[in-house]
């Protein structure tokens, strides 16, 4: 499955869509939308009916002040994988043995809140771009190129600004596999089926499924990202100066990971920092991690052929850095 971001960006006006001009925008008039920013959420409020318990209101700072506002139907809860636990586990739901001793009474005992959370691994690596090649470091490298877009793109929906950001293309391993020659797929159908047997009795279900994906043909197992812009292109000297020139950069991310975070931990002041741990990787796990890594190193290496290789000239920093 190959692709780019379209559905961001309006065809007709070469202008992108996003959250504020789709959504925001067309419903500031209704009476009973009111937007704050710079306002801190400490915590949801619950109450009860009977025997049951529901989220009855928010309590939050804005501009030095504390607010509690109630809800009449329901709280949306939207901060994100990583905040919106922690609101949760602030506001009294979570395991009992990580809020009992922060002093945070228990609301609704879930030991799920905060765990299991699971990210893409990336590997990135930058390409110096070929000669005529127009990149986004522009913007940042030659004087008004910045000033010159902006002013073209207003005027005509034309050039730089007007260009989208990123390709993409969802592979599955069979076809990884079929060009790099990395990893068999018999070997990862030997890891798969161990990473059964060791995982814990509540990831059971969940890595059968993981692996049942890693190897069908049809579905993504890695993603990869094209973007005209040097994201790793190291140094033209030991004071942090990024090298010159314009760069391409690929990412490859594998789809479903199987390593996993667990990211509660409240404090007693909302949204700070969090301690981020990861679980006990299993033997299997420790294998996945390092062949799931190599692989993508080695995809973004052989992946230095037409039609890549008449934009990227080669690696703005030796592979074996990556």
């Amino acid at each position: 499955m190959l692709g780019s971001n379209l559905i961001t960006v309006d065809a007709a006006s070469g202008e992108r869509s996003y959250a504020g001009n789709a959504y925001l925008q067309p419903n500031f008039s209704r009476p009973n939308l009111t937007v704050l920013t710079q306002a801190m959420v400490s915590n949801i409020t619950f109450a009860h009916r009977g025997i049951q318990i529901f989220a009855s209101g928010v309590e939050f700072s804005s501009s030095g002040s504390n607010y509690h506002v109630k809800a009449d139907n329901e709280v949306l809860l939207c901060c994100g994988s990583i905040q919106s636990p922690q609101v949760l586990e602030l506001s009294g739901v979570g395991s009992k043995e990580i809020l009992e001793p922060l002093g945070i009474d228990v609301i609704v005992e879930n030991a799920n809140v905060g765990e299991n959370f699971q990210d893409h691994g990336i590997v990135p690596l930058s390409f110096q771009a070929a000669e005529g090649v127009t990149t986004f470091d522009s913007l940042i490298t030659v004087a008004g190129a910045e000033a010159a877009a902006t002013n073209e793109f207003f005027a005509t929906q034309t050039g730089l600004l007007s260009s989208l950001i990123d390709s993409n293309a969802n592979l599955s391993f069979q076809q990884v596999d079929q060009r790099t020659g990395h990893v068999s797929t018999e070997s990862i159908s030997k890891l798969t089926k161990a990473a059964v047997i060791d995982a814990a009795p509540n990831l059971k279900k969940q890595y059968k499924l993981l692996g049942e994906a890693l190897l069908n043909p049809k579905d993504s197992a890695y993603q990869m990202i094209y973007i005209p812009i040097g994201i790793q292109k190291g140094f033209a000297d030991g004071e942090g100066t990024p090298s010159p020139g314009s760069f391409i950069s690929l990412y490859t991310s594998i789809s479903r990971p199987y390593v996993a975070v667990c990211i509660s931990r409240p404090k007693t002041q909302p949204l700070l920092l969090l301690s981020i741990r990861t679980t006990s990787p299993t033997p299997s796990m420790q294998r996945f991690s390092a062949m799931g890594s190599s692989l993508c190193k080695n995809l973004l290496r052989e992946n230095h052929s037409p039609p890549f290789s008449k934009t990227a000239v080669k690696p703005s920093i030796p592979a074996s850095n990556t």
